[in-house]
Order: structure tokens, then C-alpha cells, then sequence
């Protein structure tokens, strides 16, 4: 927020550090000062006062004068083209070599023929108001030859500073002032009350109330208007006008002027209606469906019953805490004014306000949260500003409160505070004076203090709170340093974040990338991947940043496509990266997550063949197939997967895919695992991929952890060679190499080390239905080296198994 120095200090009069040195003790409490902003340089002392003494119309041009004017000691001939010149007015002369706005520098001239030696200024001219209609008077009394300097308010300076969003009582002028006179130890000097009225204590408020109607108390909790009958105000201030205009904000008309002056003196948003405009009454409600309202941005907004608005018995006339409306702005035609100083409920404001995509001055302070009890305190200003400051005095107060909150009581000890703090010796003095300015009433106790938060303090809730603002204006350096002893304990990692882990090291050993992509989809990526949103419907968010993430992610794949997108467009062709993360899916329309590990790679692979030179290929489903088994493997368990075919998901080829089910087992039975596959081409071109193919896996860690093993148990290195044996048997085409594991390890034999399939062969020479396969065993013990007798005994057994389950026959 932008901030006035000058109004600053009207609040602190005793403040004598400049804008530059206020930034170490915003620091402090807890604001940072960004930078400040001069608003004008000093006048020139070439700027002086001078008087009329002759006016005669310019010899060359109808339009001009020729004036002489005296500065008390010399006269200097003046050529200007303003009308309201007369002979004795004091005005102020520019003189030769004088800067003036705009670093506008004055030399001496020839004007139609005629030298001119310096320039009459307009206020404009010479910064101090928006007035260049002609030349500015000064008032008759004004020392004459004296610089105008002396006579003008000093120059302004802005302050940016970076209000935290728990500190809203800190946007307003008023706010910052109460945290600075704490911390400098200054005086804090509020608004003096020249109108004696109270609110809501005056027993006859004057004129005859305005109805207003609030429809429920939890959106509006109190509304107060204020009705002014031919309310002619005076020109706005040129002292208020220039501290707006610090604080960025322009000139509108004296009492729009007067509510944003309120706004940033106080902090509480008011807004002003032609009271002209407004039938019969005013009602705050919820907006009808389809109802619109054209605001004072010049937008139509189409409102929903989610929206809160101020209305009069036919239509909306402003968005609540938020905008007003067009039709009942008020301008210059306006005669009759209703203002309005109300607080609605935060989340309400919050909600239209980002739903609309606006945000005001007002907005960003009401869905911050302000007290009721603030709208006696910033009416009553308002109030006397209209009548000291604009001239308007005659008024009606309308005020609803159904039902004031009951205010927190907080119970301070000094000793705990000093215990927390770590400052035992804490000065119940100092205690004070730093409590004094946030409380209405402090009264002590034996213990402490029992005290009320003033209504500006949302944030003070119970006695943490009040450390925290101890600790602020005490300084955060005077907390002693203190080491803890503590004995650290270390726990075992949960199983499920273990295995994670073990995961993604295999798959960057195995030269993959990992990623981390947003849980947030759309409509359009899903439909782009051919998923149906009616038969699997994603889980929606109530409250989208924007369209384009407005559903959690059932799937990783949107996320990956994207960064295969991103990797095409800076050239890099083949890439395999995996993410680790969770997806969300509707199981009876109550969302669930679960934790998965997705994979996608593309283009060309290194190969690492032992019996030839290292080259690139393509990656197949093959692949796919063995990064998966060595997946599983690292869960230190051989799972016995299950084939369905083909995928069921939607966006894999209908052929290039499989499912693979969890072991069958009393909790997991037939439950998809992992899955895997092609991407079909027909999202590939959705997506704009081109041709390459894309291969795809998604394994479910949730249901991974239930079936793998708990940790690694180490063993030492075999002291003792192995053996290997290879042997082929004849199987039916229908068998499946995890058919054969699955029985082999039933065998569970202890000297069994290792087993694989090196060759599979179908073709000539074989029985018809029948297939071969070379598989080779390793055999060791870690006790003695094994006999030749031993090794057939294993064999023998091996054979066995693999004849009664898959009918296998050794072949000769």
C-alpha cells in the first residue's frame, strides 16, 4: 500500500526520522518499506510573490497582455495570456532561471515583439492543485518578494510498503501510525471528534431515517446509511486532494473524495449513492439468478445468488463491499446523496470478488475481515469531515445491527509471557506501554493484565497472539539464544515412502529423468486423451485459479504429454521421465487418492548387448516389459503377475498394452497393478507428437506396498563358486514364462540362486502345440562348493515341478 508522510506524521507529530530511516523499524515489526516516491521537488526560490501594478493589451496579439508587476523592489515587464489579471492582485512570477513542474525552466523570451522577464503562474504550473484555468490568486496579506516556498505546504512523500495479509488494520494510514508510535516510543495523535454525535447512542438522530432492509445477518452484519438532502459540498480540500493523490489516487468529486479519504485514513471502505436513484428503500441481499448489474468499471456483470448486492426495491444497485454501480454513481448532476458504511462476511467478498475477477481497494480489505463495532468509529468520521471540511450538515442515520458479537476477553500473566519469550526479567512497564495501544480496556490483575483487543486487532485471538506482539516491538535481538538438549530418535521410514525411494533410484540409475508436474487437468486435456468424463468422472474443484486447471488429475499422463511438448519444442527428441505423485478419482462420489509411479519414453535408447558394441534403438514393448520386472524386483518380493489383455485404459493401443494384476490373495484379488503400453496414435495426434511412438507405464503404489516385502536383509559374498546348468523343455504354446516362475518358486530350494529364460523356440522340428524353451539355473551354497550329484539332485527336482504343473518334458 502506498502511504502519505506527511499524513503520517499528522498522526505522530513528534516523528523526526525522514522516509529513508523509517524503513529498519517497519523492518522490525514486521512491514518492508520498498521504496519512497518524492512527489514534487522543492520551489524554487527564483519563485516569488509578486503584485499587479499596470495591465494593457499586448500591440501584436488580441489575445495577450502586457503587465508590469513589481516584486517591491524592481518591476519586470510580463507578457501573459490569462484573463483574470487586475491591477493590485498578488500573483506568483517565475523569474528568469526559476524551475517549475515538469522541470520546466523559464528564460527570457521575445513574444509577438516584446521580451517577456519571467511568467505568472497557475496553480497547476507550479504543483500545488489541478487549477490551470488561469493565473493563481494569492491572498491580499501575502508578504510581497517573498519566495513562495515559505508560503506553500512542504513536499509530499510516498511510501510503498508491503502489508502482510494477517495485518489489515495496518491498510490504512492510522493502523501503520499506532505500529510505528509503539516501536519509536511517539505519540500517537488521533482525529479530534468536532461533532459530538454518537451512532447509535443519540437518542434522536437527526432527519428522518432511510429505510434499509438486511435479508440475513451473517452476509451484512450491520449497515448504517447516512442521508444527505441537498448535499452542495464545497470544493474538496487542496491539502486532503494532495495527500490522495500520494497515495495514487485522483480527484473525483468532494464527497467520493471524502469516502477515499476515509478508506485510507481509517481503513474502512465507504461508498457514496445518488440517493435520487434509489427506490423506496435499500435492501442487502443475495443477487437473483440471471440478475446483472453494470458497475462503475463499465463492465455488465452477470451475478448469481453466490454474489452479495446492495439493492433498492426493483434492481441491484452495487456489488456489496466490492463496486458500485454506474446508474447510481454519484456526479456533478447529483443533489441528494445516501452514503453507506456497512461490514459483510469476508469469505462472501472473497468469493464474488475472485468469481467476477475484481478486486478494489474495498474488496481487499473487507475479505480481510472488519469488525462491526468499526462502523460507529469510521461514520462518526465521516461525519465531521462533511461537516467541517465540505460544508454538509443536515443528515438522517439509518442503523441496523441485529446482533452485535459478544467481544474476547484475553487473560495475560506477565510471568508466562516472560517464560515463553525466554525473557524472564520481562519490565511490566515496558509490558504495558507495548499493550496499551491494542487493547480498550487494560486492567491489571495479580497475575498480568485482563484486557479487550480493540476491533481494529482481528488477529489478536488468545494469549500466543500477544507474545507474537511482544516479541515484534520488543525486537526479535533481544530473545537469548538458548541450546536445547534433546536425545534424536530415529524411526523407521514407512514402508510406503521406503519403496518410493527405492524406485526412483532404480529408474535414474537406469537413465531416466524425474519430473514434477501440478495435480490440475482440464475438460479439454482429458478429452484429448479419449477419456470419457461421464463413465469416469474426475474430481472437480470447487474453486478454480482458472478453466484451465478445474479438475485433479486421474492420471500422470497430461502432466507428462506437457513435458514431452516442452522437450520437442527445444529439440530434444528422445527423453524417458517418470513422476512419483498422486491421482484422484471418484469412487462412489466421495474422491479418493492413490500413489502412483507413471513412465513415458520416446525415441532412440542406448542398448547394452554384451556381445556387441553398444548402440541405440527404439524402445518396444519389450521393454516396457523388462523396466517393469526390474521394478519389481526391487520390492524384494517376485510377484506372480497375472495377464489381462488388453489394457483398459483408454488412451493405450488396444493391442500394444496389457494390465497386470496383483497375486491372488484374500484382500488384492485380480486387482490392476501395473499397466502399460503404446500411447494410441490417435492421441499422439491430439496432442500433436507426431509419429514416434510413445510408450507408457503406471504402476500403483498403494497396492505395491501390501504385497512386496519389508526391508533388505544383507547377506555376505559367496565364498564359494556357483554352478550354472542350462537345459531345454517342451511346453505348450499356451504357457507363459510367469507361469513357470510361479511354480519354480514353490520349490523354494535354498542352493536355487537364480533363474532365466534365455531362448524361446517354436518351428520346425517340434511337436505340433508345443514350444521350447532354454532356461538357465545358477546353483551355490554358502557352505561348501556343490557335487556334481547334488546339482543333478536340484535338476531332477526342477523337472519335476515343472512336469506336474505345465506338463514340460526335458527334451533329448
Amino acid at each position: 500500500m502506498r502511504f502519505s508522510y506527511l499524513w503520517l506524521k499528522e498522526f505522530l507529530p513528534e516523528l523526526s526520522q525522514t522516509p529513508e530511516e523509517l524503513a529498519e523499524p517497519l523492518l522490525w515489526l514486521g512491514f518492508e518499506l520498498s521504496h519512497t516516491i518524492p512527489q514534487r521537488p522543492d520551489h524554487d526560490s527564483q519563485v516569488i510573490v509578486a503584485q499587479i501594478e499596470a495591465v494593457e493589451k499586448h500591440p501584436q496579439a488580441d489575445r495577450l497582455s502586457l503587465c508590469r508587476v513589481t516584486d517591491g523592489q524592481r518591476s519586470y515587464s510580463i507578457v501573459c495570456g490569462a484573463e483574470n489579471l487586475s491591477v493590485g492582485q498578488k500573483v506568483p512570477l517565475a523569474r528568469i532561471g526559476a524551475k517549475i513542474a515538469q522541470n520546466r525552466k523559464i528564460e527570457k523570451v521575445k513574444i509577438r515583439g516584446i521580451f517577456s522577464e519571467g511568467m505568472l503562474c497557475s496553480g497547476k504550473e507550479l504543483a500545488h492543485n489541478e487549477d490551470s484555468s488561469g493565473i493563481w490568486i494569492l491572498p491580499s496579506d501575502t508578504p510581497l518578494g517573498s519566495p513562495l516556498e515559505r508560503l506553500l505546504p512542504p513536499p509530499d512523500t510516498a511510501l510503498e510498503v508491503e502489508i502482510p495479509p494477517n495485518r489489515p488494520d495496518c491498510l490504512s494510514h492510522l493502523g501503520l501510525a499506532r505500529e510505528l508510535a509503539v516501536k519509536l516510543r511517539l505519540r500517537l495523535q488521533l482525529p479530534e471528534a468536532k461533532d459530538p454525535i454518537l451512532i447509535r447512542e443519540a437518542p434522536n438522530p437527526p432527519g428522518t431515517p432511510f429505510p434499509v432492509e438486511i435479508e440475513n445477518s451473517s452476509d451484512c452484519p450491520r449497515y448504517l446509511a447516512i442521508a444527505l438532502p441537498q448535499a452542495i459540498p464545497r470544493a474538496f480540500p487542496d491539502g486532503m486532494r494532495r495527500r490522495l493523490e500520494t497515495c495514487g489516487l485522483r480527484s473525483i468529486h468532494p464527497i467520493v473524495d471524502l469516502t477515499q479519504y476515509v478508506l485510507l485514513e481509517l481503513g474502512h471502505p465507504t461508498h457514496a449513492f445518488d440517493l435520487d436513484c434509489i427506490q423506496e428503500k435499500i435492501v442487502v441481499r443475495r443477487a437473483a439468478p440471471h440478475e446483472t448489474l453494470k458497475a462503475l468499471d463499465g463492465q455488465l456483470h452477470r451475478l448469481s445468488p453466490e454474489c452479495l448486492v446492495i439493492a433498492d426495491a426493483r434492481r441491484p444497485l452495487a456489488l456489496a463491499g466490492i463496486l458500485g454501480g454506474e446508474d447510481s454513481g454519484v456526479a456533478e448532476k447529483t443533489r441528494n446523496v445516501l452514503l453507506e458504511c456497512a461490514t459483510f462476511r469476508p469469505s462472501l467478498i472473497r468469493r464474488t470478488a475472485k468469481s467476477l475477477r475484481l478486486q478494489t481497494q474495498a474488496s481487499l480489505r473487507f475479505e480481510k475481515g472488519i469488525a462491526p463495532e468499526n462502523v460507529s468509529w469510521a461514520a462518526r468520521r465521516l461525519i465531521d469531515l462533511l461537516t467541517q471540511e465540505i460544508g454538509i450538515r443536515e443528515r438522517a442515520i439509518t442503523d441496523r445491527y441485529p446482533a452485535p458479537p459478544a467481544r474476547p476477553v484475553l487473560e495475560i500473566s506477565l510471568e508466562a509471557l516472560g517464560q515463553r519469550l525466554g525473557l524472564p526479567e520481562l519490565a511490566r512497564e515496558e509490558t504495558e506501554r507495548i499493550l496499551k495501544p491494542c487493547s480498550e480496556n487494560l486492567e491489571k490483575t495479580t497475575e498480568g493484565w485482563r484486557l479487550t483487543p480493540i476491533p481494529q486487532r482481528p488477529d489478536l485471538q488468545g494469549p500466543w497472539s500477544i507474545e507474537q506482539e511482544l516479541a515484534r516491538h520488543l525486537g526479535y535481538d533481544r530473545i537469548p539464544e538458548r541450546e536445547l538438549c534433546y536425545a534424536p530418535s530415529i524411526l523407521p521410514e514407512p514402508p510406503a515412502f521406503s519403496l518410493e525411494q527405492d524406485l526412483k533410484d532404480l529408474l535414474q540409475h537406469l537413465g531416466w529423468t524425474e519430473v514434477c508436474n501440478y495435480d490440475f487437468t482440464n475438460e479439454r486435456e482429458l478429452g484429448n486423451l479419449r477419456w470419457d468424463l461421464e463413465a469416469s468422472p474426475a474430481v472437480r474443484l470447487a474453486n478454480p485459479l482458472s478453466s484451465e486447471v478445474s479438475l485433479l488429475r486421474p492420471t500422470h499422463l497430461p502432466g507428462l504429454l506437457r513435458n514431452v511438448q516442452t522437450n520437442l519444442r527445444q529439440g530434444r527428441e528422445a527423453l524417458q521421465i517418470f513422476e512419483v505423485g498422486t491421482t484422484y478419482h471418484l469412487q462412489k462420489n466421495n474422491p479418493s487418492e492413490t500413489r502412483s509411479l507413471a513412465a513415458i519414453c520416446r525415441g532412440e535408447i542406448p542398448s547394452k548387448s554384451h556381445w556387441q558394441k553398444s548402440k541405440a534403438h527404439s524402445p518396444d514393448f519389450f521393454d516396457l516389459k523388462g523396466w517393469i520386472e526390474k521394478l519389481l524386483i526391487e520390492t524384494r518380493k517376485k510377484l506372480s503377475l497375472h495377464r489381462r489383455s488388453p489394457s483398459t485404459l483408454c488412451f493405450l493401443h488396444p493391442v500394444l498394452s496389457e494390465d497386470r494384476l496383483t497375486p491372488q490373495g484374500p484382500e488384492l484379488n485380480k486387482e490392476v497393478l501395473v499397466s502399460f503400453g503404446q500411447i494410441h496414435p490417435l492421441v499422439c495426434e491430439a496432442w500433436g507428437l507426431g509419429q514416434t511412438p510413445l510408450w507408457f507405464l503406471e504402476l500403483d503404489l498403494d497396492r505395491l506396498t501390501h504385497t512386496c516385502a519389508g526391508p533388505p536383509r544383507y547377506r555376505p559374498l559367496a565364498k564359494y563358486p556357483a554352478s550354472q546348468r542350462d537345459f531345454s523343455v517342451l511346453v505348450s504354446k499356451e504357457h507363459t514364462w510367469s507361469l513357470a516362475l510361479e511354480a519354480l518358486q514353490t520349490l523354494s530350494h535354498p542352493l536355487i540362486r537364480q533363474m532365466e529364460l534365455l531362448d524361446v523356440f517354436e518351428g520346425v522340428g517340434l511337436p505340433r502345440g508345443r514350444k521350447s524353451w532354454t532356461m538357465r539355473f545358477t546353483f551355490a551354497s554358502p557352505e561348501k562348493t556343490l557335487q556334481e550329484q547334488e546339482i543333478l539332485e536340484i535338476q531332477a527336482q526342477i523337472l519335476k515341478v515343472l512336469e506336474n504343473r505345465l506338463g514340460a518334458v526335458l527334451r533329448s
